[in-house]
């Protein structure tokens, strides 16, 4: 039985995904996948750049707005959602696009359940409590460099996680994170958007200043009854917090989520060249890049 094609667009925030993915969907008359962490919960739209109502009525998007802001939920079971519903869904192409490069691996090669231990978890929760995201940091940074370089290193949950796991299984969690591919039910064509780092972070830039004309302030302070979710753990929200408290103004935090968007970016790209090897396109040519995705795509499905 032939199986599905996906069509997966990774890449660095701002960089145009939504956008592409939408054409891509339209011209293949099919719907969306996606593979961001922050814009499947609820409430968080704005700093999450979530898919417009408009925008999803173009195309329909899987794993938008379908979590309760407490909910805890993993790459893990979004391997295992997303397979669900490919298998549910009689469907012969599926586009996937997203930036995080966790939950797209879980999907294209599979992810494997990692050791758990829950004394050594509430140990360094105590630790987080007590000491700081700095001593999570430093015994992370000792144990798996290799995954220091591409993590999220202000995310404490996803640290404590990976720590966790390397002092359970006495490995470095990037380690066990690798040659971990598995039969998959479709079959893949994956696809890169990038493009000049000046130009990226400039958009960037704009892009948060746009969040703060669309409400942004707002939205956070509507969202701080779940500060201490792993929702609100995230670039855009964070930031926040010392502003309302009284101590920084909001001159400082925008300059925060600007620079911290920046170094995500750059982390998502690292991470998307080192372990997904997609084929690159130009961001700057969204006309060019969508040409070239369709031909490519229509050279596969002619072959199969």
């Amino acid at each position: 039985m032939k199986k599905p094609l996906v069509i997966g667009l990774v890449g660095p925030t701002a960089i145009g995904k939504t956008r592409l993915a939408i054409q891509v969907a339209q011209h293949f008359q099919t719907s969306i996948i996606s593979a961001d962490s922050r814009q499947m919960f609820q409430h968080f739209n704005i700093g999450t750049a979530k898919p417009t109502p408009s925008e999803r009525n173009e195309a329909k998007h899987h794993f938008v707005d379908f979590l309760h802001p407490t909910a805890d939920y993993s790459a893990g079971q979004f391997e295992r959602d997303v397979l669900d519903l490919i298998n549910q869904d009689n469907r012969n192409i599926w586009v996937l696009a997203g930036g995080s490069g966790m939950y797209v691996k879980a999907m294209i090669h599979g992810f494997d359940p990692l050791p758990h231990d829950p004394q050594i978890r509430e140990k360094l929760n105590e630790d987080f409590s007590s000491s700081g995201l700095e001593a999570i940091r430093h015994q992370l940074e000792k144990l798996d460099p290799e995954y220091c370089k591409t993590a999220d290193m202000s995310n404490p949950q996803r640290m404590i996680r990976a720590l966790e796991v390397c002092l359970v299984s006495g490995q470095p969690y990037s380690q066990l994170r690798k040659d971990n591919h598995k039969d998959r039910p479709f079959d893949l064509i994956l696809f890169g958007l990038n493009g000049d780092r000046e130009w990226l972070y400039e958009r960037i830039n704009l892009r948060v200043l746009n969040m703060l004309e669309e409400g942004l302030e707002k939205e956070v302070g509507e969202l701080l009854k779940w500060k201490e979710c792993n929702s609100f753990r995230s670039v855009g929200y964070q930031e926040w917090l010392p502003y309302f408290e009284g101590s920084e103004s909001i001159e400082t935090v925008t300059e925060k989520i600007q620079q911290n968007t920046r170094r995500f970016a750059k982390r998502q790209l690292t991470y998307f060249k080192n372990q997904m090897n997609p084929i690159w396109l130009d961001a700057q040519n969204p006309e060019a890049a969508l040409g070239q995705i369709t031909q490519a795509v229509e050279e596969q499905l002619a072959q199969s």
